[in-house]
């Protein structure tokens, strides 16, 4: 083993920097003092332990000693690295500083150059811009040129005419008149259409089939021509049958059907219109029995009817007779009674009878519509063109869903007819001419605005 090799064993080797602070920790005094005694030592000791026997009795004393020679040469081993490490270590700081350094000064190089880029990037869109406008301008000023050239050669060429006129003064007299009278006729037809119009438009009644639709939400059973209307009398009685045939095809199973005709408010026509539908069942072969069912507009004064049926002492005799229908009045003994129990009685009692109509009262008036409407097979609401709002068939319909009834219909009575146009001119002009016809000898027809 060679003693002057062994101080670079114990530094090792490991490149040109870990030469260096192996030179480095080898150029400390104390330290390559140490490690020369050592070498010595070791050597002697080594010569020693080769020149006896391991039976001589210091080879084991001489053994120790090398042994801790060993160890103490790897104790200065541990020593020289970490003086190593340590050199390496601020060697190694140095240079990470030295880089942020760098690092730093690149990064402020990069931001310039990024704020240069920006600044010219603004500059390069601004350019773009104003090419862009310097080339439209460029197309008005070819334009202006080409237009300039041509009233040039215009203005050089025979009977050219200078685009040029003096102003002169107004003319006050005739045309002047006609403007303004031009003006009044213009506002004249404005407002003779716009009143109308707004009338129209204000006017929340009901005028039609289709404004009943609009408001109960659900298509009208029917509807009646006013009997005002010169003529109008086969079309009443045609759309009174057909009212009367869908009530028949609608309740088809066996009677009694108990029907309630409550209106929208008073003084709708309702009696009139129930008297009218019930002679037209009548006329189907229909028994009928029309029940008075408003205890306001009841016959004064007539005892029985509605009081007796009630209170159970009604027989079939008690019924009048009004024309060819049967009718049962209200009675004023039945002022103060419930009518609870009013549908089982007619039912029980006119088992026979195929409908039983019953006027009843308006519906938005009187409590007594709301719970008859509860106890009947069918209700029809009862409207009244030009008379009924909106609003009204609208709380009347909302009554009436919440009431629920098996079968809910509406007809609205004293509607206009438009003669002069529509599916109902025909049959007008002809009804016309028949009751002229019929009238004529006799008294003639007065005609009215």
């Amino acid at each position: 083993e060679s003693l002057e090799l062994y101080p670079a064993t114990v530094l090792g080797t490991g490149g040109r920097d870990n030469d260096e602070s192996a030179g480095l920790a080898m150029q400390d005094p104390t330290l390559d003092d140490v490690l020369q005694a050592l070498a010595t030592r070791r050597s002697q000791l080594v010569l020693e332990i080769e020149n006896i026997s391991p039976s001589h009795p210091g080879w084991e004393s001489l053994k120790k000693d090398l042994a801790k020679i060993d160890t103490r040469i790897q104790e200065m081993r541990t020593q020289a690295l970490e003086q190593i490490q340590k050199v390496e270590v601020a060697k190694a700081e140095a240079k990470l500083h030295e880089a942020r350094a760098v690092l730093a000064a690149a990064t402020k190089a990069v931001e310039g150059l990024q704020n240069r880029l920006r600044g010219e990037t603004k500059l390069f869109e601004l350019g773009r811009r104003l090419t862009a406008e310097i080339a439209a301008d460029e197309v008005k000023r070819v334009a202006l040129v080409g237009r300039l050239d041509f009233f040039d050669i215009e203005s050089k060429s025979p009977g050219f005419v200078w685009p040029v006129s003096y102003a002169v003064a107004p003319n006050r007299g005739e045309s002047d008149f006609l403007n303004r009278l031009l003006i009044v006729v213009m506002l004249g037809v404005v407002i003779a259409l716009g009143i109308p119009i707004g009338l129209e438009f204000l006017d929340r009644r009901l005028h039609s089939a289709l404004d009943l639709h609009a408001a109960c939400g659900f298509s009208p059973l029917g509807w009646v021509v006013s009997n005002k209307i010169r003529g109008s009398a086969p079309i009443v009685e045609d759309q009174l049958r057909r009212i009367a045939q869908a009530l028949d095809r609608d309740f088809e199973g066996p009677g009694p059907h108990l029907l309630l005709f409550t209106g929208v408010r008073g003084n709708v026509g309702n009696t009139t219109l129930v008297g009218q539908i019930a002679k037209q069942l009548d006329a189907l072969d229909r028994k009928v029995l029309l029940v008075e069912g408003d205890r306001r507009t009841h016959s004064s004064g007539k005892r029985g009817g509605l009081a007796d049926l009630i209170l159970g002492n009604a027989t079939q005799e008690t019924s009048k007779s009004a024309g060819d229908l049967e009718c049962l009045s209200f009675g004023a003994d039945a002022e103060d009674l419930s009518l609870h129990e009013l549908a089982d009685r007619l039912r029980s009692h006119y088992a026979d009878r195929d409908f039983i109509l019953v006027d009843g009262p308006p519906i938005l008036e009187s409590a007594d519509a709301e719970l008859l409407a509860s106890r009947v097979d069918g209700v029809v609401l009862v409207t009244c063109a030009a008379k009924t709002v909106t609003g009204e068939v609208k709380r009347a319909s909302g009554i009436l869903s919440r009431i629920h009834p098996p079968s809910l219909g509406a007809i609205l009575v004293q509607a206009r007819v438009q003669t002069g146009r529509g599916y109902f001119k025909e049959f007008v002009k002809q009804a016309k001419e028949r009751e002229d016809k019929s009238g004529a000898g006799a008294k003639p027809h007065r005609r009215t605005s």
